[in-house]
């Protein structure tokens, strides 16, 4: 039984000098470490700098990148799961807002997600556009916010993180763009990471259309 999360667990491999694994994982072994006074006296606030530079360095090497990528679109992404991915999204905001990251979630009454706020700036067009549709429809809003929007020439531009791969998140997203469409607007739809890495060629892309 794991010592951190209490799960059973088979051992496929024993620790060095034959002694019984403690943990599950990887994961319950850093938390457990972490939760040591003696140990987080030792992990210093330079330790934790450094091991963000060096994780962000790894998150732009195009290896990284494209295996990320590869997982996303795979089977073993649980937010593809219409079943799994409400919990599991529900559980990774609580524990992003618990760690200071709230900007990254948006959502009603929420902070604008950090790609949305930079792409909004750079357009000087405004956000959260609300579009009436009217009375409530099968499986269809009373109305649809678009992230930044221009509404004299009818530009939606969506800006997508992570969540948008789920099964039910991408039909309400062709729903919500074939409505938008039918009623006149170009839907753009951009990822977070382009916005993030590349913000000159989205905004190209974007004003391309205007």
């Amino acid at each position: 039984m794991c010592e951190w999360c209490g799960k059973e667990f088979i051992a496929k491999r024993k620790m060095s000098k034959g002694k019984p694994r403690r943990f599950c994982g990887r994961s319950c072994s850093a938390k457990w470490r972490m939760s040591q006074p003696e140990y987080k006296r030792k992990y210093t606030e330079e330790d934790r700098k450094e091991a963000s530079r060096k994780f962000n360095e790894l998150r732009m090497r195009p290896d990284f990148q494209e295996n990320l990528q590869a997982y996303y679109n795979s089977d073993r992404n649980p937010f593809k799961d219409p079943e799994q991915a409400p919990a599991i999204r529900a559980k990774a905001h609580v524990a992003l807002r618990a760690k200071g990251y709230a900007m990254l979630n948006g959502g009603n009454g929420q902070p604008l997600p950090v790609p949305q706020q930079m792409l909004a700036a750079a357009l000087g067009w405004p956000t959260e556009y609300v579009v009436p549709t009217g009375k409530r429809q099968a499986g269809r809003p009373t109305s649809y916010k678009i992230d930044i929007a221009e509404p004299t020439l009818k530009i939606a531009v969506e800006v997508d993180g992570v969540g948008h791969i789920a099964k039910d998140r991408q039909m309400q997203d062709r729903s919500k763009t074939e409505y938008l469409q039918e009623h006149g607007w170009t839907v753009i739809r951009v990822q977070n990471k382009e916005v993030l890495t590349d913000l000159r060629a989205v905004l190209q892309r974007i004003l391309s259309t205007t």
